[in-house]
């Protein structure tokens, strides 16, 4: 897949899937500027993507403050001298049920993970001005599965989801596709804290989540990586 010189915008960039999507599209030829708050991941990230003869570029933002979102996304892209990608990655994963949810609990989890990639999709979509453009909004299958532990992200995402398809409708008269990819499991820091906050042994709830996946593995970032880039190339 080809991205000579397309611009390029991943939220939450230094996490783990963030990272090797940043890696991916730069190994592809893009320039890839990374929105979040982990200033120092950040620029372990971006000094690869520099290696990889492409322009890196970091811009702090709270994904807790949905306005902060629209704001990095206008910075990022006038820094890139233009937007041809936004990925919004960035999420936030609380492991709460109906018992222990808090109301902040939902605001954060609301915030993170709707609100503030819808901001970020509509700055970019000013950005697009002289590019179709594509977003990449990345939901998960909890979207798509009810979850008494993990009600608030499963929510979340399933709103992600939704949001995907009237961002899709609104867009495209500009010719601007937005498309979601929803990955199972895989290993990250995210699903490791999922687990730890669950009370399972780190071994046994990863050793869960594969016994539940027809090929017996948890799948690898660089796959779902390959799967977003797939979903934003021509």
């Amino acid at each position: 897949m080809e991205f000579k010189n397309k611009r390029v915008i991943v939220t939450g960039g230094a996490g783990g899937l963030g990272r090797p999507l940043c890696l991916a599209f730069a190994k592809a030829g893009a320039h890839v500027a990374i929105i979040g708050r982990n200033t120092e991941g950040s620029g372990q990230v971006i000094e690869q993507i520099q290696a990889c003869e492409r322009d890196g570029h970091f811009f702090h933002c709270d994904f807790n403050e949905p306005d902060d979102a629209a704001r990095a996304v206008d910075q990022a892209a006038d820094q890139l001298g233009g937007l041809d990608v936004l990925v919004n990655n960035a999420a936030l994963a609380l492991r709460r049920g109906l018992e222990d949810a808090t109301a902040d609990d939902w605001t954060a989890m609301l915030n993170v993970n709707v609100v503030a990639p819808y901001f970020a999709a509509r700055a970019a979509a000013k950005a697009f001005a002289e590019s179709s453009g594509v977003i990449v909004n990345i939901s998960s299958e909890m979207g798509r599965l009810a979850s008494g532990q993990s009600m608030l992200y499963a929510t979340t995402k399933a709103a992600l989801l939704h949001l995907n398809a009237c961002l899709s409708v609104a867009l495209a008269p500009d010719g601007v596709r937005v498309v979601a990819v929803a990955p199972g499991p895989f290993r990250t820091p995210m699903l490791e804290s999922s687990i730890e906050q669950s009370g399972a042994a780190l071994e046994d709830g990863l050793k869960s989540y594969a016994d539940r996946i027809p090929i017996g593995r948890l799948a690898d970032a660089t796959e779902i990586a390959d799967a977003v880039l797939f979903a934003a190339s021509e």
